[in-house]
């Protein structure tokens, strides 16, 4: 089972501005760190097979 607290704390939020061509945007970042190496969290995010774990 998922401990939900420790991953909600896990994530990484920040609200920021940027400037698109339609004109002022309000920006929202979420980033998580992976003890994994980069290739196997892409593969992990794009794999349809892994998906699901």
């Amino acid at each position: 089972m998922i401990d939900v607290t420790g991953q909600i704390s896990a994530v990484e939020r920040r609200i920021g501005d940027r400037t698109l061509p339609a004109g002022q945007a309000r920006v929202l970042t979420i980033a998580q760190t992976y003890d994994a190496p980069v290739a196997d969290v892409f593969d992990a995010c794009t794999n349809p097979e892994r998906i699901p774990r």
